[in-house]
């Protein structure tokens, strides 16, 4: 049963990579602003910024709390290589390091 479920997986992974991309139809660009007037595009525009600014907080605290959480993950991979090191655990202490490393690029 699990080789059924593990083949099932493969192959539908393998598809998905393999298979060609559909093509995205999309709006004409330059087709709907020629018919608005200039009021209508500068609330059209208006509109959208006072979208993004009203979502700022939320955004920056998303960010923050991302940024601690990985920061927090490579101050305890950091913890983990500099055991690793005190017991000459060569494998283990570079493989922590490598990956509070990750961690501290990514925080």
């Amino acid at each position: 049963m699990a080789r059924v479920v593990t083949c099932a997986l493969a192959f539908s992974v393998l598809f998905s990579i393999l298979a060609p991309p559909r093509a995205a139809h999309a709006q004409d660009a330059f087709g709907c602003i020629e018919e608005l007037s200039d009021d209508e595009v500068r609330y059209r525009i208006r509109y959208i910024q006072e979208k993004m600014d009203d979502g700022k907080p939320q955004a920056t605290r998303w960010r923050y709390i991302w940024m601690s959480l990985w920061l927090a993950g490579g101050a305890g991979m950091t913890y983990a290589a500099v055991n690793a090191a005190r017991d000459n655990n060569n494998p283990d202490k570079f493989g922590w390091a490598y990956l509070a490393g990750g961690a501290y690029f990514f925080g």
